[in-house]
């Protein structure tokens, strides 16, 4: 302790000594001539603490350390204000609070409350300057909760004003302190605590708009500000275009599609190829490849077909049993007609075609027959009413081949047969005039004939 040549006295003018531990000469106490020790120490002042400097003029009042080596330093204010006292290495009557480490300042708080991280002109009330380190800021927490929505290491943003619709976010800016993009939340209401987030960006215009939000139902709405209520998902809205959801695969096997609407009709349409694969059309229509509307309904409909499949050649519609081990009687696949007016109500088979295998496929060895099936009047049954065998036989009202068998045939050879039980089973009726019902040819020419005639049965040639 430097005092210039002065003793260093307490209040009662009684010299001030040093007690030490004995054999610790390092360490010790302040003591007046009684021995007492010393409780309160003033510097250029009455002391009221247990240390107490003052300064009368500007500039350092207390130092630990000494020229460049000095780590903390303790500094008046020029002229008395309502933030008279002293602060941390103050620069000037700013009031501006720094912390350096290393020569280099590190922390500030200025005027104003904003606080500075390695940023020396905070306009904020907390700023943090990364500088060229990519990560700005780590938030650590040693959580094991793992409750729903609320567990683990959060970070909260609050507005404490209760004004319902008013909202919190966190924006993002260029390096003219612009802000480019955000994710805004909304306080929809303080009192059930209901909210909604949006997604902002701003265009090459300059203007800054919303391009998506999730309202407090959880629906996801992209371009719009209001999903639909009746969306319980994702609602996409697009002023002008067409392609409101775009698909694109990359690398290897790349494929282009999205999926718009336009005229109250879905689209599917390949980017890559500008051609349109399917449509369903504002009547429910659905067109595959192509577009051309179809209004006529087919003979015996009251509606026009629903499913329309278009190309600039034939076209057609394939039924793929994608298998290897197809064994007799497996199906490789049907068309059904079904209705709801049934005992139950409910969707029923009422007619169908079906293919089936005739015998175990193999390769080049792959039998396959059509079967046909209706519902008799007073059931609710399909039965089989027409086959189509593999040798190319139609049978009608039986299932195999041969005399034996009730039902009709119409064999590939060119063969009629007809079995009928305890009946006819060839009727032939010719109406209004008399004349031949039945023609019998040999290479094309007739062999002969059998006719009516005024009530009478004729044979001729």
């Amino acid at each position: 302790m430097n005092l210039s040549g002065e003793q260093l006295k307490d209040t009662y003018g009684n010299l001030v000594t040093t007690g030490t531990t004995a054999g610790s000469p390092t360490t010790g106490s302040l003591q007046n001539g009684d021995g007492d020790l010393i409780t309160q120490v003033g510097v250029n002042v009455t002391p009221s603490a247990t240390l107490h400097v003052n300064k009368s003029t500007i500039g350092e009042y207390l130092r630990l350390g000494s020229g460049n080596i000095r780590q903390l330093q303790f500094s008046s204010f020029d002229t008395a204000s309502a933030h008279a006292g002293h602060d941390i290495d103050a620069s000037s009557s700013n009031g501006i609070l720094t912390l350096s480490t290393g020569g280099t300042e590190r922390l500030r708080i200025d005027s104003s409350g904003n606080v500075g991280i390695n940023e020396t002109n905070p306009s904020n009330k907390l700023e943090v300057n990364s500088g060229s380190t990519q990560t700005v800021s780590i938030f650590k927490a040693s959580s094991t909760s793992t409750t729903t929505n609320n567990g683990g290491a959060l970070i909260g943003i609050r507005n404490t004003n209760n004004t319902n619709g008013n909202m919190e976010g966190l924006f993002f800016q260029n390096s003219n302190g612009s802000g480019t993009s955000g994710i805004i939340g909304y306080n929809v209401n303080h009192t059930t605590n209901e909210g909604l987030m949006t997604f902002g960006v701003r265009n090459s215009s300059g203007t800054f708009g919303e391009k998506m939000r999730i309202d407090s139902s959880g629906n996801l709405g992209l371009g719009t500000d209001s999903p639909a209520n009746d969306v319980s998902g994702l609602h996409i809205s697009v002023a002008s275009s067409t392609d409101q959801l775009y698909l694109e695969r990359t690398g290897s096997g790349t494929g282009r599609y999205y999926l718009g609407t336009a005229s109250n009709s879905l689209l599917i349409v390949d980017d890559a190829q500008s051609t349109e694969r399917m449509r369903i059309d504002s009547s429910g229509q659905v067109h595959i490849n192509g577009t051309t509307s179809v209004t006529t309904a087919m003979s015996g409909d009251n509606i026009a077909p629903k499913l329309i499949v278009e190309d600039d050649l034939a076209t057609g519609i394939g039924i793929l049993r994608q298998d290897t081990s197809i064994a007799s009687g497996n199906s490789l696949g049907s068309f059904g007609f079904y209705g709801t007016d049934t005992t139950s109500n409910t969707p029923t088979p009422l007619a169908s075609m079906q293919a089936i295998a005739s015998g175990t496929h193999s390769a080049g060895d792959n039998p396959t027959e059509l079967r046909f099936f209706v519902t008799p009047d007073g059931s609710s049954t399909m039965n089989e009413a027409v086959r189509i065998d593999s040798s190319g036989n139609v049978l009608v009202g039986k299932n195999s081949v041969g005399f034996a068998t009730v039902g009709c045939e119409l064999r590939a050879n060119g063969q009629i047969t007809g079995t009928k039980d305890e009946s006819a089973s060839l009727i032939l009726n010719r109406t209004t005039s008399d004349g031949n019902i039945a023609q019998f040819y040999k290479d094309g020419t007739q062999a002969g004939l059998i006719g009516t005639i005024a009530g009478f049965l004729y044979v001729g040639s």
